[in-house]
């Protein structure tokens, strides 16, 4: 019911755009609240003012906002909002009558914010519901909330006897209005938590017994955050706002923190590696919970739960699949939302081991360089039957077999030399690269200090980022280095063999399903998938004396020899008819 009520309200403002229409709808909500709570003298209650008359309208809403700061107003009422407003009024005093609004119940703001440029962040219901479930909250913990815009994260906390405390760098007047809404007793607060952390006493940040967090992903800082830190917060000097966060939710917290990032944080160099270090040298990682794709509204950025536990240390980290079929609900091509909520909260409570579910030890997690993708971990049917078969074959490390090049970075010239890029795209199913698809020109400086960029005879070439893993590789009568060679484009890699079977016996390898499954072990990414390079070279892949590897140079061969006649009757199929109707 309140949130066909929120509807109709939002109904009468549709003009002003999402944001603020939700806003408008909000204080009209909240102005019903507090006539029906009796918090409002008789000539500002709703039941008070004359509902046709929009200048008195107007003039009780003023009034309250000189008590209640959530009834500002970021673009002042015009003449426009008469009518608007008048409707509104209509409405909640065919409510009030009901008794609906003093007992309304929370309203599903997912459902009208539908226009991502119209707002700073909005959370899953679903998210936000097992985040706070993961924090185990009992009555009268002290709760911290940094970034809750809309409090959804707050309004679960009170509603499980949580004391809540709000901070947000962004508008609060949502939250505060929301609190008037449900009737909650939680602290806002509008600030930066990491320029300038609001929860202070004696010089000291307050501490609070749990953090439950879900930042926007992507922000950054200037590097000044780190010199002007008063409080000793921040190990890296970094921009990462993801890793700056985590920082600041462990100077905050005495126990348990919850909180959802990017899975760059999982992977990546720099600050983001130190950071993990430093949580499984502390031992106080207790759970890596990797999430479905696709559960936001306005973006597809891979995203992770991590759970710390500031309070004991961790022996052994936990990690969790929840992005398996089984608690995940397609609402769209690309979109998900969480699902089977009590099956996966109820599992991970209970400590059971099973498919989806790990239990890894630090030296396990230092051994695969820190990551903490939880698909490094939790192997897939597939990856656990390449495995098996290393397990029992002679292998080596890629990085031992081939010389990996970079590619050429330049900018493409109107004059220059001549050359041909070759990019994914150029990748056939069998056989080599046949021709590139992209001409292009080299600055002379830039062609002459590339020569050992240029393409070679059976240069194998793997995507990187992007569509990570596909492989191909170059034919025998490639150009040499000079104008109409050929170069790779900026997303693949050269592997560069000296002796042809070999590159020919790896190619194949490869490109096979066995290869792709090796492949996908090594594939990170957020947004983008993509391959470490040092992740790449130490794969370990079939030994070229292998069995399999002396048949797949020949039967290379044969694929080269039958796509070069499969090439050439192609040639001659376009030639039957070319005679006929000629112009």
């Amino acid at each position: 019911m309140q949130n066909k009520i929120f509807n109709q309200l939002m109904g009468c403002f549709r003009s002003h755009g999402v944001k603020r229409s939700v806003v408008l709808a909000l204080q009209m909500l909240a102005w019903a609240k507090l006539t029906a709570d009796g918090k409002l003298s008789a000539d500002l209650a709703l039941s008070g003012v004359d509902a046709g008359n929009s200048s008195a309208i107007k003039e009780a809403l003023i009034a309250i906002g000189e008590k209640y700061s959530a009834f500002s107003f970021d673009v002042p009422l015009n003449a426009q909002d008469s009518r608007e407003l008048v409707d509104a009024v209509g409405i909640l005093n065919q409510v009030l009558p009901t008794g609906l609004i003093a007992n309304l119940g929370e309203i599903d703001l997912t459902l009208f914010l539908n226009d991502a440029r119209s707002f700073d962040h909005i959370i899953p219901t679903e998210l936000a519901d097992f985040v706070t479930r993961l924090g185990f909250i009992k009555p009268g913990l002290e709760v911290y909330l940094p970034w809750d815009f809309t409090a959804q994260l707050a309004s679960n906390a009170v509603s499980m006897g949580a004391k809540a405390s709000l901070e947000s760098p962004a508008d609060t007047r949502i939250a505060e209005l929301l609190k008037i809404i449900y009737g909650y007793d939680f602290e806002i607060a509008q600030a930066d938590p990491i320029r300038s952390p609001t929860y202070v006493g004696d010089g000291e940040l307050k501490k609070f017994d749990l953090s439950i967090c879900i930042p926007p992903f992507g922000i950054r800082y200037e590097s000044d955050v780190f010199d002007k830190d008063w409080y000793g917060r921040f190990k890296e000097r970094t921009n990462s706002g993801n890793v700056l966060i985590i920082r600041h939710l462990m100077s905050v917290t005495k126990d348990r923190i919850v909180v959802v990032v990017p899975n760059s944080i999982l992977f990546s160099v720099g600050a983001e590696r130190q950071l993990r270090e430093d949580l499984i040298d502390r031992q106080c990682l207790e759970m890596v919970i990797g999430l479905p794709v696709g559960i936001f509204e306005f973006h597809n950025v891979s995203s992770s739960v991590l759970v710390l536990n500031m309070s004991k240390k961790i022996d052994e980290v936990k990690f969790v699949d929840a992005a398996r079929p089984e608690f995940k609900l397609p609402i769209g091509r690309v979109k998900n939302k969480l699902a089977n909520l009590d099956e996966l909260v109820n599992t991970i409570i209970n400590n059971s081991q099973n498919d989806y579910i790990r239990a890894v030890t630090a030296s396990e997690i230092e051994s695969n360089g820190y990551q903490l993708q939880v698909n490094r971990y939790i192997l897939s049917d597939k990856t656990l039957k390449v495995r098996e078969y290393l397990l029992n074959a002679k292998t080596v490390k890629l990085g031992s077999l081939v010389e990996t090049v970079r590619p050429i970075v330049y900018r493409p010239q109107e004059d220059g030399v001549n050359v041909y890029e070759v990019s994914g795209m150029d990748f056939p199913k069998f056989g080599a690269i046949n021709k590139p698809s992209k001409e292009t020109k080299l600055d002379e400086d830039v062609f002459t200090n590339s020569r050992k960029q240029f393409l070679r005879p059976y240069d194998i070439l793997i995507m990187m980022k992007g569509n990570a893993g596909r492989v191909g590789i170059v034919g025998g009568n490639v150009p040499k280095h000079g104008p109409g060679g050929w170069i790779v484009g900026q997303s693949c890699m050269i592997l560069r063999l000296p002796e042809p079977n070999n590159a020919k016996a790896l190619f194949m390898q490869l490109r096979s399903p066995f290869g792709q499954a090796l492949l996908e072990g090594v594939i990170s990414g957020a947004t983008i998938q993509l391959i470490q390079l040092r992740e790449l070279t130490q794969l370990e892949v079939l030994s070229p004396e292998d069995v399999a590897s002396c048949e797949a140079a020949a039967l290379f061969d044969k694929e080269v020899n039958l796509q070069e006649q499969i090439l050439e009757l192609e040639k001659q199929q376009q030639n039957i008819s070319s005679g006929l109707w000629a112009l």
